[in-house]
């Protein structure tokens, strides 16, 4: 059975069949054929969500993201997906890393940007980006404000994109215990990392959002 849904990049209307979107009057590559069709899917059953990026300038990316809620003790099994699936992105929130922790996929050739918590003694919190050596990426300087906003928990890089184009990745978590001020705060970064001055940007993260009124206009 089939039903129309919207794409949720594009917004426009595409058919679903089977687990699989048949893509239509979409702004991403549409279907053309039998024997392509394959290529037009997006399984959208797998157990860590991906999302593949289409574009005339840009080669295909692959994007997954995930709350490991301690990648400590799950490290073996995420390099084993990661071997399987070979993303070119990865965010992880709530890595718990510490100073000492070295969550590194070299063997695997991914580039390593993280910020571990380094206050409290719950050694919980932490974020991090991996960027597959495939893609050319650099980190933010600290110097930049997005850098070294005083929202607690971000990390960000930038990649290159072709014909020159740069990207703003972004892994950010909120803690579900955030204050008003810390609230405030992380609007103020959102809103600096859409004015940064890239021509995209991909913001991954949890955000918690708990205390979202369906009668209100207020998000927290």
């Amino acid at each position: 059975m089939s039903r129309k849904v919207k794409c949720p990049i594009c917004k426009k209307s595409f058919v679903k069949l089977n687990m699989h979107y048949a893509k239509s009057n979409c702004g991403l590559q549409s279907q053309n054929n039998d024997e392509d069709s394959d290529k037009n899917y997006i399984d959208s059953s797998q157990e860590i969500s991906q999302t593949r990026v289409k574009s005339e300038d840009i080669f295909d990316l692959t994007c997954i993201y995930t709350n490991a809620q301690s990648l400590n003790n799950k490290f073996d099994e995420f390099k084993a997906r990661v071997n399987i699936m070979k993303p070119h992105i990865i965010g992880i929130s709530e890595t718990h890393g510490k100073r000492d922790s070295l969550f590194s996929l070299e063997d695997y050739n991914y580039k390593l940007y993280n910020k571990d918590r380094r206050h409290g003694s719950n050694g919980g919190g932490g974020v991090l980006i991996y960027i597959h050596e495939s893609i050319s990426s650099c980190p933010i300087a600290d110097s930049e404000e997005i850098s070294n906003h005083r929202f607690t928990e971000h990390v960000w890089c930038l990649i290159n994109l072709k014909n020159n184009e740069k990207c703003l990745i972004g892994c950010i978590y909120r803690r579900p215990s955030h204050t008003e001020a810390n609230n405030e705060l992380l609007l103020d970064l959102l809103y600096k990392a859409n004015n940064y001055k890239v021509q995209d940007i991909l913001i991954m993260g949890d955000f918690n959002w708990c205390y979202y009124s369906m009668r209100s206009t207020n998000i927290f």
